[in-house]
């Protein structure tokens, strides 16, 4: 789950052109407020349409400022969002899961296979100037999040998380 403690939430919207990755990387979302009205020229959905789409459930209304000091104060905590559990069977299921650095979560929204982030688009009328080529060591490394390739001029190559662990198991 992320929690964002920025007061208000989506009032850009969202498009798919300026998408970092391939798919949402989380299986919760907690914010103060989320934006019913985008106000985004570009924008092709809400923050809660986009959630929507992508099954991930999400709830607003919450003090994500105390809970990021908590956090801070305690670390990581497992959590759940849910209204089909009472809290003692949500105590039970976060329970039984895996210990959070186990590695388990880290595979789930690593890259399964390698993949190209192709440029698209030509630059200087006409001309295409790309002689760069860039390959992340690691799925998971965000080196804040890297710009669209197009914006980089370059491809990207990212490898898959099982050749991440056989670099790291070699080492």
């Amino acid at each position: 789950m992320v929690a964002l403690t920025y007061p208000l939430i989506g009032n850009y919207g969202t498009n798919d052109e300026d998408a970092e990755s391939l798919g949402p990387q989380v299986a919760g979302f907690i914010v103060r407020e989320m934006s019913s009205t985008p106000s985004n020229y570009r924008s092709e959905a809400s923050g809660d349409e986009y959630l929507k789409r992508h099954n991930i459930v999400g709830i607003q209304g919450v003090d994500v400022r105390a809970l990021t000091k908590k956090l801070r104060d305690s670390g990581v905590m497992m959590g759940m969002i849910t209204s089909e559990h009472a809290p003692a069977a949500g105590l039970e299921i976060l329970r039984a899961l895996p210990d959070y650095d186990s590695g388990t979560y880290a595979r789930q929204v690593s890259t399964q296979e390698a993949y190209q982030w192709q440029m698209q688009g030509t630059r200087d009328k006409g001309r295409v100037t790309r002689t760069a080529r860039l390959f992340i060591p690691h799925p998971s490394i965000l080196i804040p999040p890297l710009p669209p390739p197009r914006a980089l001029w370059c491809s990207i190559t990212a490898p898959s998380s099982t050749f991440c662990e056989a670099c790291a198991s070699a080492a």
